[in-house]
């Protein structure tokens, strides 16, 4: 647990600097200060601050004292002399930055909740217990992303950031798209943001996953790929087939010929050179897995020395929410939400996919099917307020008997939408082609 004296230098530091208190004064509650006084003065100050936009001072403090009506007289001696005593005083350490803050408000909330449960386990409650520790790492994943900026006095500060990201590129990576028509309206998917292919059942949605994840290996970056639905020996075999270019029925039942044994050979030890052990698989239980479950997992890739840069789930909607909500709508809203907070804590890009209700694959009497726009992204709208690109996948009788297929970019921000285009399909390698 802090210690009073790190307590004290966060409190001196809310009193002393307005810069400060301005950054964590979302943040920061009078509950993560264990000392009662700490907790009152934090209080009338974050009020004092709210409604006046300056700290609180000793006049301001003597007032609140006396309009209490809460405190005791004797502790309203205590609190006026602490008060005193925290004014004349600066913090021992260096000031506390936001980040600090953010790291102290997480760890006391933590060991908060700790406690909080070893009560309720005392009573036999293990189930209750259980959900205070899943939404205090809920919490914290939130607490971590809340951020406040001035917008004209970091102007600049923002001009240098653009400046230095085009003149390095490559330290600022972007998932680009598999299909160089696309890549003309979407620039791809950058790190705190969350995508999604939209299509009915047998669409392809899982093969165009493994077309983004394929392409993001050779720009050299690391992928994560979690299946729900498919085995990972399936989507490892998937792989196969589309990084060495071998048909997958061929790969599945090991038909090869001599000729094309050589050539996975070869093709493997290239792969080897140029790109290393850049993808992992991970095969997820569909009835149980969450965010945390997710996080888990990239941890434990972490301590093997595995960093993820790019994060595929297949897919998304047959995940659980940390929190259970009364309708299964607002509960496929909640799995967006934790995957959105997990994209932005961990500042990765993910991509999933989305079934689109039948009706999109429904053609009427001339051959058409209704145009999949965001909201086709099934039974929750949140889930289309969440996601920040959405590709829709659709054929009309006529592509469906050519094995063309039309992606529809229903949503792209801070870009342009309603872009369509022509993919080839190309299952047997498990992958969509341009024309």
């Amino acid at each position: 647990m802090y210690s009073e004296e790190v307590e004290k230098d966060v409190i001196l530091s809310c009193l002393k600097d307005e810069k400060f208190m301005g950054e964590v004064y979302q943040i920061l509650s009078p509950n993560h200060f264990n000392n009662l006084p700490y907790k009152w003065i934090y209080w009338v100050n974050k009020e004092y601050f709210r409604k006046y936009s300056k700290l609180i001072d000793k006049v301001a403090i003597v007032n609140e004292l006396r309009k209490s009506k809460k405190l005791s007289p004797k502790k309203k001696v205590l609190y006026k002399k602490i008060s005193e005593d925290l004014l004349s005083q600066t913090p021992k350490s260096k000031n506390y930055s936001k980040d600090q803050i953010v790291e102290y408000v997480s760890d006391v909330s933590f060991i908060q909740s700790l406690d909080e449960a070893s009560e309720v386990i005392e009573k036999g409650d293990i189930k209750k217990a259980r959900e205070i520790l899943l939404k205090e790492i809920l919490v914290k994943q939130t607490v971590k992303n809340y951020t406040i900026s001035n917008w004209l006095a970091e102007f600049d500060d923002r001009q240098a950031e653009r400046l230095k990201r085009k003149t390095n590129p490559g330290s600022f990576f972007i998932v680009k798209p598999p299909y160089k028509c696309l890549s003309s309206v979407v620039d791809g998917i950058q790190p705190g943001e969350v995508g999604s292919i939209t299509a009915i059942t047998s669409a392809g949605k899982s093969i165009m996953l493994h077309d983004w994840g394929a392409n993001a290996l050779l720009d050299s970056i690391n992928v994560t790929h979690i299946t729900l639905e498919n085995t990972e020996w399936q989507t490892n075999q998937r792989y196969d087939s589309r990084i060495l270019d071998v048909p997958y029925d061929i790969i599945k039942h090991y038909n090869y010929t001599q000729k094309q044994l050589r050539q996975i050979e070869r093709n493997i030890k290239a792969v080897d050179k140029m790109i290393g052990e850049k993808l992992t698989v991970i095969k997820a239980p569909m009835k149980t897995t969450n965010v945390i479950t997710i996080e888990q997992a990239l941890r434990e890739l972490e301590i093997g020395g595995f960093y993820t840069q790019f994060l595929i789930i297949d897919y998304a909607d047959i995940m659980n929410a940390v929190e259970k909500f009364e309708s299964f709508r607002l509960t496929q809203g909640g799995i967006y939400w934790d995957i959105k907070a997990l994209a932005l804590d961990r500042n990765l890009p993910i991509l999933t996919a989305t079934q689109a209700p039948s009706l999109y694959g429904i053609p009427n009497k001339k051959g058409q099917v209704p145009l999949p726009t965001a909201e086709a992204t099934g039974e929750s709208y949140w889930k289309a307020r969440i996601l920040d690109i959405i590709l829709t996948l659709y054929q009309t009788v006529k592509q469906k008997f050519g094995g063309q297929t039309t992606i529809h970019v229903a949503k792209n921000r801070d870009g342009p939408r309603g872009a369509e285009f022509i993919l080839y399909e190309d299952f047997a390698s498990m992958r969509f082609l341009e024309s």
